[in-house]
């Protein structure tokens, strides 16, 4: 169980949530490694909190588009996404999951900057959801629209950057998904796309303290994962057809964690636009073929 964190000059809040294993031991440590860097790290108020899962934020926002309901929350972040013909929610519960998360570089020196860490996170005008997220130094603006093809949405991400950072990552959308659709774990397939693609079953007891992360082009042959059950299924891609640089992740959290890395060249000072949407939506369940 562990967690890789930039660290920069300025102060900066991490929060992580996680489903801890199954232990014998009476004491349990929390550790920082800080590896081969050089100078001093400070570190303060660490707080480890048992989180009782299931306490969905309200949805401050929807899209429909065919069988697919799409709920955000107040900040922009994605916390319900449900085929409705089924019933059956392929998003949430999703506790402290952020909109978007950044990789920022300045020469040695890394951090990581969530949509949590903005000053203010704002509706825009001109898509059915679009917002844009403030900071001293950048502005961030996201937004989902329903795609050409019913059932699915389009999410987009670019950022004005006013800093010296070079945007290293950008990470977006983020789905938290729950860790068993309908009764029971047992039928729930998880589609991840390693060398020709597999099918992870029952991920709710096959990933624990464990995931998967892979680049595309690379061990990746194409742009998709899907989490689905007989009843429903999760579409989760990247309709890019330059063969830009990504990671795919699915990570068993404190839910089943689903998101894509966007790599971008180290350009300091320069902004970013994500060129190609990440397409998500719903399908009837069954297989992942539909």
């Amino acid at each position: 169980l562990g967690e890789k964190v930039g660290v920069g000059t300025p102060w900066q809040t991490s929060s992580f949530v996680f489903r801890n294993k199954p232990v014998k031991q009476d004491m349990v440590k929390l550790d920082f490694f800080l590896g081969a860097n050089l100078g001093k790290v400070w570190l303060d108020d660490v707080v480890l909190t048992p989180l009782r899962n299931g306490e969905r934020p309200p949805v401050a926002r929807q899209v429909n588009s065919g069988d697919s309901k799409l709920g955000l929350g107040a900040d922009g972040a994605v916390v319900s996404l449900r085929h409705t013909r089924s019933g059956v929610d392929l998003v949430g519960p999703a506790t402290a999951t952020p909109a978007f998360v950044l990789g920022l570089r300045r020469g040695g020196e890394t951090m990581t900057r969530s949509s949590r860490e903005a000053a203010e996170i704002t509706p825009r005008d001109g898509a059915p959801a679009a917002y844009a997220a403030e900071y001293p130094d950048m502005t961030v603006r996201f937004s989902y629209e329903p795609a050409a093809r019913r059932g699915l949405f389009d999410c987009r991400i670019a950022i004005d950057n006013r800093g010296d950072w070079a945007i290293e990552t950008v990470t977006f959308p983020v789905l938290d998904c729950p860790d068993t659709l309908g009764a029971t774990s047992e039928d729930d397939r998880l589609l991840y796309p390693r060398f020709d693609g597999g099918l992870v079953e029952n991920p709710r007891l096959a990933m624990v303290a464990a995931g998967a992360t892979g680049l595309y082009p690379g061990l990746l042959s194409c742009q998709v994962m899907s989490l689905f059950d007989p009843a429903a299924g999760l579409y989760m891609a990247c309709h890019d057809a330059t063969g830009e640089v990504k990671r795919f992740d699915a990570k068993l959290m404190l839910n089943l964690r689903l998101s894509i890395d966007h790599l971008r060249p180290l350009l300091p000072g320069r902004d970013v636009v994500v060129p190609y949407p990440v397409v998500i939506g719903t399908f009837p369940g069954g297989t992942w073929h539909e």
